[in-house]
């Protein structure tokens, strides 16, 4: 039967069916173990950190012994930001550290505000796939919620940055960038976006030093106002129990901390080796990456997202919660694909994560293959990045939309920005 297009009827199409059925597991999963997550009064570790930073300091201690924390919330783990947030971390004390289904009801509100920025770019919106990638993408938005971290919050200046950027306001889009920047030095890299703005190149150098210079200014009056704590804090920085020193596995699946890993187990491990893998790795993202944004027939939104993605996998640290923000870019990515190479994306993304975590509940230890077990979401990194790279070199020009090369006769369309 047709769908009054001249073309098969769409309820016809299995690849659709499958697309819907695939969100709804992928949906149902992330319930269950959002369930299991929010019914142990034990996690939210990253959110009492916080809390206890506030506490030491009100009692003029130093919230970056880490000894001191523990003290307050009996956590092995130090505070690890720079003394400006602590000024924010003592307003969400007062209005949403006192309950934490309080904070994580402003994470949510912050992922709907930044959701609703993200589809107002977007004269087509694609509600399922937009949902379906901030639910359940690299099972970040379990982790959030298991850790309570604040990456939420970072995604949402991102996103309102994004917003700034597409709807011409490039400098103050660099000023929020700086500012989400400045939270934790190691986004920094992010300031890079700027360089693939489709403007000249001056306003590109200026708009990289806008959003530097917040990040500068913004830690020279955190020093002004508190030496004592900024000194403290650059020691830490540089001291063995930075964050920059972690070791790799499942809570820090940084790749360069995978290669590490994995060079150490095969017995050829070392400085120059991890050195020499690394900078091949950095060449292996930025390479298909500047040739695939120099294509003038790529929309902006496109090339941010795909300068996003690539900018994300050479980060000198991830951890499992910060994956909540390449939901954002993955959406613009893959919103332009047929329901296969969607369909192939969330099985990578979403399936294999979610597959891994319920496992390690179900299977004995080691029953996973080690690389799974302790570096999924870096794996499912490399995979999606892949898959983009491969359907924009060898078959960009074939299929454009749902709906074309799957059975429908819908027309292809593009991601388009709404003007101001």
């Amino acid at each position: 039967m047709g769908d009054g297009t001249g073309g098969p009827s769409r309820s016809s199409n299995p690849v659709r069916y499958t697309w819907y059925a695939l969100c709804g597991l992928l949906i149902a999963l992330t319930v269950v173990q959002l369930a299991f997550i929010l019914s142990d009064t034990r996690n939210g570790w990253d959110y009492r950190v916080y809390q206890a930073a506030t506490w030491v300091f009100d009692n003029n201690e130093n919230p970056y012994v880490p000894a001191t924390i523990q003290n307050y919330t009996n956590d092995i783990l130090p505070f690890v930001y720079p003394p400006h947030t602590l000024i924010l971390f003592w307003v969400f004390r007062m209005f949403l550290f006192f309950d934490i289904h309080v904070y994580y009801a402003f994470l949510v509100a912050l992922l709907v505000a930044g959701s609703y920025l993200v589809l107002k770019m977007d004269d087509r919106p694609e509600y399922l796939l937009l949902f379906t990638l901030v639910f359940t993408a690299f099972i970040s938005l379990s982790w959030n919620f298991l850790t309570g971290n604040k990456a939420i919050v970072l995604m949402f200046l991102f996103v309102v940055a994004l917003f700034l950027l597409v709807h011409n306001r490039l400098y103050l889009s660099a000023a929020v960038m700086g500012i989400m920047v400045s939270f934790s030095l190691v986004p920094l890299p992010f300031i890079a976006l700027y360089l693939v703005v489709r403007r000249p190149l001056r306003d590109r150098v200026c708009a990289i030093l806008a959003s530097a210079g917040t990040v500068a200014g913004i830690f020279f009056v955190s020093f002004l106002l508190y030496p004592a704590l900024m000194g403290s804090y650059l020691r830490f920085l540089t001291g063995g129990e930075s964050p920059l020193f972690e070791i790799g596995g499942w809570n820090t699946p940084t790749p360069y901390l995978m290669f590490s890993d994995l060079l150490s187990r095969a017995q050829i491990g070392g400085s120059v080796t991890l050195a020499i893998v690394s900078v091949v790795y950095i060449a292996l993202v930025l390479v298909p990456v500047y040739f695939l944004i120099r294509d003038d027939t790529k929309t902006d939104l496109f090339v941010y997202s795909l300068a996003t993605l690539a900018i994300f996998m050479i980060l000198p640290r991830t951890k499992p919660y910060d994956f909540i923000l390449l939901a954002v870019p993955l959406y613009f990515i893959l919103k332009g694909y047929t329901y296969p190479w969607r369909i192939a994306a969330l099985a990578g993304i979403s399936l294999m994560p979610l597959a891994v975590w319920y496992a390690l509940g179900l299977l004995p230890d080691g029953a996973l293959p080690y690389v799974l077990d302790q570096y999924v979401q870096a794996v499912s990194l490399f995979f999606v990045f892949a898959l983009v790279v491969v359907k924009e070199r060898f078959f960009s020009e074939h299929d454009e939309r749902p709906g074309q090369g799957d059975g429908d006769a819908e027309a292809p369309r593009e991601v388009y920005c709404r003007e101001m």
